[in-house]
C-alpha cells in the first residue's frame, strides 16, 4: 500500500496480504515534505491507539527522494500483538497516524485486516524466582495471560500483559513491541559478567534496559526489563518508577541505557530504592558517541557526571572499560555520518580512516595514554554500592 500527497509520502511494506496473525510486523516508510522528521507511527484499532511504531533509517528512500533530506529517517517498524479477545476470522479496522517532530500528525492509512489463526511464539526459560514476589502492586492472576476485557475498544494499553509479558506504561505512553526482531543486542561486558557470577545463590539481579539477550546470557536469577517488548524480556516498562518492590535486588546492571533516559537522576534513585542494602549497581553509558536515538537520546556523560548521577551510592569503580576506548567511539561516529555523505573527498577520507581504525584502533588507544583515553572515551562506567543500613544507637 502506498500513497503520496502534498504534505506526506507513505508506503506500507508489511503486512502485504491484509491478514493479521497474533503477532504481526508492521513496517514501511513515511516522511513529511515540510522538512520535519518522523517521530513515530501510532497504530490504532477501531480508533483506539494500540502500539507505537518507531522510526528507522531508510537509505533506499533517501536515494529515491534526494530532494527531501528528512527521507533518510522515513522508516518505521514494530509489531502488533493482538489480545485474546480478538477472534479468529474477525475483521479489524486499522489506522496508522504519523507523528512528526514539529508536533503535527497525519493519517496515512485506514484499512481492514482479517485475523488468521496463529500462536504466540512464547519463549520458555527457567527462572529461580516468582515474578509476582518482586513486582509492586500486581496480583498473581494478572501475570502470564491477557487480562479479561470486554473488547478491543476497552483494552487499556497502559496496564496489560502481551504474549505473557507484563507491561507498565503511563496513560500517555503506548507500548512499543519488537518481539520479532532478531538479536542479540547488549551483550554483557567482562565486568558485568564478573559481578553476575560473583552473586551468591538465591540472589536476584535486574538487567535494566536488557535489549535482546542470547541464550547463553539468559540467567535464571535475572529479571530482564526494557522499555521495548523484545524477545526474552520479562517486564516492559516506560514509567519513571520501576514496577518493583523496595530492596529486592542484589545487583542492577544497566548497559547503554542512561543516555536514553529523560531523567537519569530519577532512575538512579529508583535503582537505589530497589537494591538491597549492600547491593551493587553497574552502569555504563555514552560519552563521546554520536546521536543514536532509540527512540530518543538525551544525555552523554563524563565520568564525573556519572558520579553525580549516582550521588547516593558509594562509588567503588569509575572510568572506562576497554570496549569504551576512543577507537570504538571514533568508529561509531564515522559509521553514523557516512550514510549522510553522498560522495566526494570527505567520504573517501572517512572510509579510509574507518579502515585504519579497524586495523590499528588498539594502537591508537595505547598511544593516547590514560588521560588521552579518558578525554576521548566512547563511554564511561561506574560500579556503586548502596550503603548498608546501620542501626541507630539506643
Amino acid at each position: 500500500m502506498s500513497s503520496s500527497g502534498n504534505r506526506v509520502k507513505f508506503c506500507l511494506d508489511t503486512p502485504k496480504d491484509g491478514h493479521l496473525g497474533r503477532i504481526t510486523r508492521f513496517s514501511g516508510w513515511c516522511f513529511s515534505t515540510r522538512d520535519t522528521f518522523l517521530r513515530g507511527v501510532v497504530l490504532s484499532i477501531r480508533d483506539q491507539p494500540f502500539v507505537l511504531l518507531l522510526p528507522t533509517q531508510r537509505q533506499d528512500v533517501a536515494a529515491a527522494y534526494p530532494e527531501y533530506p528528512v527521507s533518510v529517517r522515513a522508516g518505521f517498524l514494530g509489531d502488533l500483538i493482538l489480545p485474546d479477545c480478538v477472534a479468529l476470522g474477525e475483521t479489524l479496522p486499522i489506522k496508522l497516524t504519523a507523528r512528526f517532530a514539529d508536533g503535527s500528525e497525519e493519517h496515512i492509512l485506514a484499512a481492514s485486516f482479517e485475523v488468521e489463526e496463529a500462536a504466540y511464539p512464547f519463549l520458555e526459560r527457567k527462572r529461580s524466582y516468582q515474578l509476582t514476589d518482586v513486582l509492586e502492586g500486581v496480583e498473581e492472576t494478572s501475570i502470564g495471560a491477557d487480562k479479561p476485557v470486554v473488547g478491543v475498544d476497552t483494552w487499556n494499553t497502559h496496564d496489560i500483559v502481551l504474549a505473557g509479558t507484563s507491561h507498565f506504561h503511563s496513560k500517555a505512553d503506548l507500548p512499543v513491541v519488537r518481539i520479532l526482531d532478531s538479536g542479540p543486542t547488549h551483550p554483557y561486558g567482562t565486568r558485568a559478567l564478573e559481578l553476575i557470577h560473583d552473586l551468591p545463590k538465591q540472589s536476584l539481579f535486574l538487567d535494566l534496559g536488557s535489549g535482546i539477550k542470547s541464550q547463553n546470557q539468559l540467567f535464571e536469577n535475572a529479571i530482564y526489563l526494557d522499555a521495548v517488548h523484545f524477545a526474552n524480556v520479562d517486564v516492559v516498562s516506560s514509567r519513571a518508577r520501576l514496577p518493583f518492590k523496595d530492596k529486592v535486588f542484589d545487583l542492577v546492571i544497566s548497559q547503554a541505557v542512561f543516555e536514553h533516559l529523560p531523567s537519569p537522576f530519577q532512575m538512579a534513585r529508583e535503582v537505589f530504592r530497589t537494591l538491597k542494602p549492600g547491593g551493587l549497581v553497574l552502569i555504563d553509558t555514552a560519552f563521546m558517541q554520536p546521536l543514536h536515538g532509540d527512540p530518543d537520546h538525551y544525555f552523554n556523560m563524563t565520568s564525573e557526571g556519572l558520579r553525580l548521577v549516582l550521588e547516593d551510592f558509594e562509588i567503588l569503580e569509575l572510568g572506562s572499560q576497554p570496549y569504551q576506548h576512543p577507537s570504538y567511539g571514533l568508529k561509531m561516529q564515522i559509521n553514523a555520518v557516512l550514510p549522510f555523505i553522498k560522495g566526494g573527498p570527505w567520504k573517501e577520507r572517512l572510509i579510509n580512516l574507518l579502515d585504519e581504525l579497524e586495523k590499528e584502533g588498539g594502537r591508537l588507544d595505547e598511544d593516547l595514554g590514560p588521560f588521552g583515553r579518558a578525554t576521548l572515551a566512547a563511554g564511561v562506567f561506574a560500579v556503586g554500592r548502596r550503603p548498608r543500613e546501620t542501626s541507630s544507637p539506643s
